[in-house]
Parts: C-alpha cells; structure tokens; sequence
C-alpha cells in the first residue's frame, strides 16, 4: 500500500508542474495575469500591469525569467490589451515552472527550522 501512494504522489507532484497557462506576450517578455474582461475598442483580451516576465535569450542569461523558446504561440494568433498603457502584444502558452524567477520560501526558514532540528538532535541525545 505504501508503494501506492508513493506512486500517487509523485504522479501527482509531475503533474502539477506541468500545467500550461497562458499569458500576453509583448516584445521582451509576457504579462501572465488575466483581467478577465476585454476592450470594447479592439475586441482584444486585457492583461493586468503586473507580475511581468522578461524573456531570457539563452540558458547562462544572468537576468532571471523564462526562456523565450519555452514559449508558444496560442492557436490561432490572438492579439490582447494590457492595462495601463498603450502595449499590446499576442497570447502564448507557457509552463510557469520554467520561470526561473521563482523565489522559495524555505529560505526565510531555514534557521528556526535548523533550531529546532537541532533542539530534537539534543534531546534525542541526552535522553540516550
């Protein structure tokens, strides 16, 4: 049983990374908030002025971002609106996991979650 879900949660895991969004793409980078509404002058989808991805050009780029052939096209070509400003771009498809700008949260823990593996470490020893 415990084969079981060990298989489930690593499907699971996989499979949760692997969803695909879709975002506003402008020359340098994508916009991946929707507003849910459209401009009633172009008909295209707005975008929210927000959250913004630049592209990274090839793999040792130092700027943080999502590569640009990890992006595709969305079928058909679609134009959409973002928010604020006179941008534009086109919708593509992307996969959030390959944005290499994510911050992990761990790091603001790391030393409470080392005190008190160590405050565990010394009990277990003394009581031994």
């Amino acid at each position: 049983m415990k084969i079981l879900y060990t298989f489930l949660l690593i499907t699971f895991f996989f499979l949760s990374k692997s969803k695909a969004n879709i975002g506003c793409s402008t020359y340098n980078g994508l916009y991946p908030n929707s507003n849910g509404t459209i401009n009633p002058s172009t008909g295209n989808v707005y975008y929210k002025n927000t959250d913004y991805i630049t592209f990274r050009y090839w793999d040792e780029d130092p700027n943080c971002g999502i590569r640009e052939n990890k992006i595709s096209k969305y079928k058909p070509s679609t134009a959409c609106d973002i928010i604020g400003g006179s941008n534009w771009g086109e919708l593509v498809i992307y996969n959030p996991a390959d944005n290499n700008c994510v911050e992990v949260p761990i790091d603001d823990y790391i030393m409470p979650v080392m005190l008190i593996v160590g405050g565990i470490a010394y009990i277990r020893i003394r009581s031994t």
